[in-house]
């Protein structure tokens, strides 16, 4: 029987019934439930962890036994810890976080509906309260102890991080709510926590800490996602049509695989590929970007635009094992890198140090995800990564100083204005590398090579891309008026002078240097030289003031 490609459902009873293609991991859960009872595990968005959810909801069922014919676990079903039960399946992602009512509604609504299906009328309208009565309820009813299954944990969490008010006090309620699970621990069997943020970052504080971890064990470690062996047996009759359409060999064909859609690691060693984009791939016979189309980017877009990480560094970050399973708070560097590549940005290598971990871009399709988000980010969708890119190259190739200051100026209109809130004690070198940080990451953003503080055996750069043979270094001043011995010009100055005594120059094959001074009252490039040339911002246009001696030093006209 040739098995249909799946049509976008995370139902195992339909994708069974329906004759679609299943790619069998049951002898990942048999492994679950023979050691252990209280399991978390994380993984990115769009890595199956729904449909997990949904075959053990019919693993435990007693009129979904036949749906198993032919997998893995099969053979075992009729030992006892694979015995039908009763099921209690909560999603998360279901409510509603734009205010604690909403938030404390839409959770009770969704236990409302869990009551009404196992007869079960609730005392009350406290989600705490009404998950303790559910499930003493159930397990009492059916003289059995439940399966507890919960998806997306962290969803109400990741969906307030910018917004510290709401975010604490559903912090507050999920303390509550999930405490009931250990409150409750005689009438549970199984429990199943499944969510994209590691345990070690909310679970401990929000009373999971009694589940056991699984999320970098690495006998889990294929768990979700398709290894390469899996696509060539459960794809088997569609390789070679699409392979064909796509004008490819087969192994020219499994090799763009790799470099597309491979390369998520979860213990740093055995890799998968994103099961949506397999899925899409075989589905619509085309080589594309599937995996940013095919869900809400809504929470890391939040942190992209509003974190003054330097996105450029973190690909080749190292962390140590202990880091990766404790990342902290994610207004840290280290935070900052798992936190991407907990939601799939990033992913783990190991390094020849069997203790430290590479974070590195896991394939083509997230790096330019990543892309899409920085510059989206910055431009609010008024312009693409392809177009921004374009004017950029533009810019360079024709050594337009002019256009590329304007590129630069827009970018911090559009983002600092907004969203850039610095710290009342400050200093100007905080602001000075803030500024730094975000035009390094959006040179990063429009695909370009970077080195931010790019050293040398002189000195450090501002920020240094790469365009082909063509090299631009960018040396930004921080100047507000008052704080500072030297006003605009002279900061400008300084800048210069640090291009020509710190040779920066000499590092590179005829670069593009850029001497620029941004003005903290208007957040913006108010002085730049290029090419010999100082110049000051006249409305929207640079316009010549002086030139720049062979010591750096500024002349003005008269």
């Amino acid at each position: 029987m040739e098995f249909q490609l799946i049509n976008g459902t995370y139902d195992f009873k339909e994708i069974r019934e329906k004759n679609c293609i299943y790619v069998d991991k049951t002898q990942f859960i048999a492994n679950m439930l023979s050691n252990y009872q209280r399991v978390f595990i994380a993984r990115p968005r769009r890595f199956g962890k729904s449909l997990m959810v949904s075959t053990l909801e019919s693993l435990f069922n007693a009129e979904c036994r036949s749906l198993f014919h032919g997998l893995q676990i099969e053979n075992r079903l009729d030992e006892p810890i694979f015995s039908p039960r009763p099921v209690l399946s909560i999603d998360m992602s279901k409510t509603v976080p734009i205010d604690i009512k909403a938030f404390e509604e839409t959770l009770h609504f969704g236990l409302l509906d869990i009551a009404h299906i196992f007869n079960i009328a609730l005392d009350g309208k406290i989600p705490a309260l009404n998950l303790a009565q559910i499930i003493q309820d159930i397990s009492e009813a059916h003289g059995k102890k439940i399966v507890l299954l919960i998806d997306e944990y962290d969803t109400p969490l990741l969906d307030t991080f910018d917004n510290k008010p709401l975010h604490d006090e559903i912090h507050r309620q999920l303390q509550f709510f999930y405490r009931q699970i250990k409150a409750c621990e005689k009438f549970i069997d199984f429990v199943y926590v499944t969510g994209i943020s590691m345990l070690s970052n909310a679970g401990g504080f929000l009373g999971l800490n009694n589940l056991t971890d699984l999320t970098m064990e690495n006998n889990f470690a294929e768990m979700f996602g398709y290894t390469e062996k899996e696509i060539e047996i459960f794809f088997a009759p569609y390789i070679e049509t699409v392979s064909k359409k796509v004008g490819m060999k087969r192994e020219d064909f499994f090799a763009r695989i790799r470099k597309y859609y491979n390369g998520y690691s979860f213990d740093g060693t055995a890799q998968v590929c994103n099961p949506v984009s397999i899925g899409r791939l075989f589905k619509l016979e085309d080589f594309d970007e599937y995996w940013i189309e095919t869900g809400s980017q809504e929470s890391v877009a939040k942190f992209v635009a509003q974190s003054n990480v330097d996105f450029d560094e973190l690909d080749g970050y190292i962390i140590s094992e202990s880091e990766a399973r404790n990342p902290g708070e994610i207004t840290t560097d280290l935070g900052a890198a798992l936190y991407l590549c907990q939601s799939g940005y990033l992913t783990l290598r190991k390094t020849n140090d069997h203790q430290e971990f590479l974070l590195v871009y896991p394939n083509d399709e997230v790096r330019a995800a990543m892309a899409e988000l920085i510059v989206s980010s910055y431009f609010h969708n008024d312009m693409t990564v392809s177009e921004l890119r374009g004017a950029i190259v533009s810019a360079v190739e024709n050594s337009d100083y002019k256009s590329l200051l304007n590129i630069c100026n827009r970018m911090f209109s559009k983002f600092l204005h907004q969203n850039q809130k610095f710290p009342k004690d400050a200093t100007g070198d905080y602001k000075e590398g803030v500024y730094r940080s975000h035009l390094a990451t959006f040179f990063y953003g429009t695909d370009f090579t970077v080195r931010s503080e790019e050293s040398s055996n002189i000195g450090d750069s501002g920020v240094v891309f790469e365009y082909n043979d063509k090299t631009v270094v960018f040396e930004l001043k921080y100047y507000e008026e008052g704080k500072y011995k030297n006003d605009a010009d002279g900061r400008l100055e300084e800048a210069t002078t640090q291009i020509v005594n710190r040779n920066y120059a000499g590092s590179y094959e005829e670069p593009l240097s850029i001497g620029a001074a941004v003005d903290g009252a208007c957040r913006s490039i108010t002085r730049a030289a290029f090419n010999g040339v100082a110049c000051r911002i006249d409305g929207c246009e640079f316009v010549a003031f002086g030139t720049v001696d062979k010591k750096g030093r500024i002349v003005k006209s008269c």
